[in-house]
């Protein structure tokens, strides 16, 4: 990316300006080639891959708080870093798994798009994610692209996903400034702390429908904030929501609940004719949206309702919280809690501190009680502490409290940095470490975890570490082999996510007992009463305990593996005289069970 000409002023002017950009920008590609370089240590096995790791992020990140924090910053060169850091972190997942998609959410939304391509038509039922076909935005995208250049459909998903991620920071800072009045220095760090979010560097720069849909929040929030803020434009918030509605169901719900409350505090704060045509266009928002829902996705309710009751049942219940498997722990250091930990108490502080700030600076009553709402942080370290499944609630609600945590957060750190003792900005300096603590805690609370932050091992039914050549082998040969898409299966986390995106099968959720025991009668009273046609097994599983916790989908023995299993709950399959081994590369062994049930 090279800066435009400047036409007057000379070559100096020109060759300043040129040298701002690549001030800005060379730390974030050195950074990002220190990642990269990581990698493919990691694939090599290398002890040297989490050095260049830990380098190329501090590289990339450290220079970046410093420059979009620094006073003598222009907004331009805050806008290229906070830009320039989105693109790099696109481009880092795309070397992470350069191939193909790898993500379980990934192959659920793979699915989505290969129905349609194949049946020329949205809204065809996906067994896989049920949910999905009602919000087609991420894969009528992906497929126009794929049918317009003949890329593939990943390559196709990925200029998607990045393309959405590289616009979310701009549409941020667009909100923020309408939000603090015009105040663009508050706005670009807001946008900075909200990409402290754990989800904001990998999770959401994934195939997967929150990635676009957040960006659409982001210009929903600044179309709205401009409205109330210059008193027209209402139109322009239905064209930013409307494609977030047809995109992703959590993030709508999101959208409107905010919508609401800028409508209440407009109510309060602005002249009373404008704020009764902004809340009349968001119940018209609110009743179309619902409408949709009940139309086309009806079973987003059914959907939501798991996690919301988790949530709340561990808010109000005095029960402990649930905390990541204990061999996955056991892979991350203990300085690393310690960092999530010092970083969830730093967000708390600067939230409510911020709130405060923001109230005895006496800015104007909108900013203020817009600020108020980073009082509900405490919502989300509740739901750690006390859901059953609480860490991923926290991380995945974090995504959407930091819209409203960032910005009293902004608003202190900027009140901050002007603080001088005997001379030295103490301010900027106590800024610039907050920051860089939170950035630490998105790392290690964040995705890839700790085990397989490095490509290049092989960690039985995990995410992206599960998925090796062989289980991807496995995939191809059931999308080459299975002429239905309602093949129902038995097999471990990872294949069941290739077999279920890929050859559309349906993975049964109830089967893991037939794993968990070495009798041939056992095995076929399971398989018949599930009716099952294949099964899946893998020799790795007797050398290794899931790091997830769960070799199988909803697995009964979940987070208690302490061994692996013994082979003999494996050998069962080929003493069975009712089944046949069809597939066998070694490890993973696949079995036609159909027989059993149908005769």
């Amino acid at each position: 990316m090279f800066p435009p000409r400047v036409r007057s002023g000379g070559i100096s002017r020109g060759l300043v300006q040129s040298l701002r950009w690549w001030l800005d920008l060379a730390p974030i590609a050195v950074g990002g080639l220190l990642v990269a370089t990581a990698y493919a240590l990691g694939r090599a096995h290398s002890p040297l891959g989490e050095l260049f790791y830990w380098l190329g992020e501090a590289t990339m990140m450290l220079p970046s708080i410093w420059r979009v924090l620094s006073p003598e910053a222009g907004t331009a060169s805050r806008l290229r870093v906070l830009v320039g850091v989105a693109a790099m972190q696109s481009v880092l997942t795309w070397a992470y798994s350069p191939d193909q998609f790898r993500f379980p959410d990934e192959l659920q939304h793979l699915r989505t798009a290969q129905d349609i391509l194949t049946s020329h038509r949205l809204f065809t039922p996906n067994l896989y994610l049920p949910v999905s076909p009602g919000f087609p935005g991420l894969e009528e995208v992906t497929t126009a692209i794929r049918s317009l250049t003949g890329l593939r459909l990943f390559a196709s998903g990925v200029i998607v996903a990045s393309l959405s991620h590289v616009l979310l920071p701009v549409a941020l800072f667009l909100a923020y400034r309408e939000i603090a009045a015009g105040d663009e220095r508050s706005a670009a760090v807001a946008t900075l702390v909200y990409s402290m979010a754990p989800h904001y560097s990998y999770f959401e720069t994934l195939f997967i429908y929150s990635t676009p849909a957040l960006t659409y929040l982001a210009f929903t929030l600044a179309a709205a904030a401009r409205a109330l803020r210059r008193g027209r434009g209402l139109v322009w918030i239905p064209l930013a929501y409307v494609p977030m509605l047809l995109s992703h169901h959590l993030t709508t719900l999101v959208g409107l609940g905010l919508l609401l409350v800028m409508a209440a505090i407009a109510l309060r704060t602005r002249p009373r004719v404008l704020a009764v045509r902004f809340a009349g266009a968001v119940l018209a928002i609110v009743l179309a949206s619902v409408s949709y829902i009940a139309l086309a996705a009806p079973s987003t309710w059914s959907y939501l309702a798991a996690p919301l009751q988790s949530a709340l049942g561990g808010l109000f219940s005095h029960s402990g919280g649930g905390g990541a498997h204990p061999a996955a722990a056991a892979v991350a250091p203990a300085w690393e809690s310690l960092a999530a930990l010092a970083s969830a108490l730093l967000l708390l502080v600067l939230s409510y501190v911020g709130v405060a700030a923001t109230w005895w600076a006496r800015a104007r009553r909108w900013v203020q009680l817009f600020a108020l709402l980073g009082l509900a942080y405490p919502v989300i370290l509740g739901v750690r502490l006390t859901a059953a499944d609480g860490p991923e609630l926290a991380t995945r609600g974090l995504t959407y409290a930091m819209l409203v945590i960032a910005f009293p957060a902004a608003i202190l750190l900027v009140s901050l940095t002007p603080l001088r003792l005997g001379g030295r900005r103490l301010g900027f300096g106590v800024a610039f470490l907050a920051v860089a603590l939170l950035a630490l805690g998105a790392i290690v609370e964040g995705l890839p975890p700790a085990y397989e932050r490095l490509p290049g091992h092989f960690y039985v039914a995990s995410f992206e570490s599960g998925v090796d050549a062989r289980v991807t082998a496995v995939g191809g040969w059931a999308a080459r082999t299975w002429t239905a898409n309602d093949q129902r299966v038995a097999c471990d986390v990872s294949v069941c996510s290739e077999w279920s995106g890929r050859a559309g099968a349906v993975a049964s959720t109830t089967a893991s007992p037939l794993f968990y025991t070495a009798s041939v009668a056992r095995l076929n009273a399971v398989v018949k009463a599930l009716a099952l046609d294949w099964v899946e097994t893998d020799q790795r599983w007797t050398t290794q305990v899931p790091r997830t916790g769960s070799y199988f989908p909803n697995d009964s023995r979940a987070n208690a593996h302490t061994h692996p299993l013994p082979l003999s709950w494996l050998t069962k399959f080929d003493r069975d005289p009712l089944i046949d081994r069809v597939y066998d590369d070694g490890d993973i062994h696949v079995y036609r069970v159909s027989s059993v049930w149908n005769g």
